[in-house]
């Protein structure tokens, strides 16, 4: 596997500089994707991240337990739902990451597991062995 070598730069900087490719997002799945195609060094990637990098730096991030200190915050994109009838028409706040990272950064080791259905289905699918009881 090769390394792959990630630099920060300025919008100027970034926008003269010709890439294979060009990932939108510098989230979880942005950063995984932009790691695998840079296995072949051959390849260039460029990865815009609307949020900020040192991010990384702040004790809200680095911190397990703070997570919650960065929902509202420049870190976070401050989505909510649509008014949710069940609740009197309430919305609820959907924190999403804003920072490299994205909201795996924000969540800061927190994980939930998901319904027993949401699981199965997957193998309902056609994913054989992917349920809620052969996973759990």
């Amino acid at each position: 596997m090769a390394s792959s070598t990630f630099h920060t730069t300025s919008p100027d900087a970034f926008s003269k500089k010709v890439f294979d490719c060009i990932i939108v997002g510098g989230g979880t799945a942005g950063l995984v994707l932009a790691s695998r195609l840079t296995d072949d060094p051959e390849i260039s990637v460029g990865v815009i991240e609307a949020g900020s990098s040192a991010a990384a730096d702040e004790p809200t991030v680095k911190i397990p337990g703070h997570g919650a200190r960065t929902v509202g915050t420049e870190y976070d994109w401050k989505f909510e739902t649509v008014p949710q009838e069940g609740i009197g028409g309430r919305k609820l706040p959907w924190p999403r990451g804003k920072m490299l990272g994205g909201t795996s950064a924000m969540n800061l080791l927190v994980w939930n597991r998901a319904a027993r259905e949401d699981y199965d289905a997957w193998e309902e699918l056609g994913n054989d062995g992917w349920n809620y009881q052969s996973l759990l």
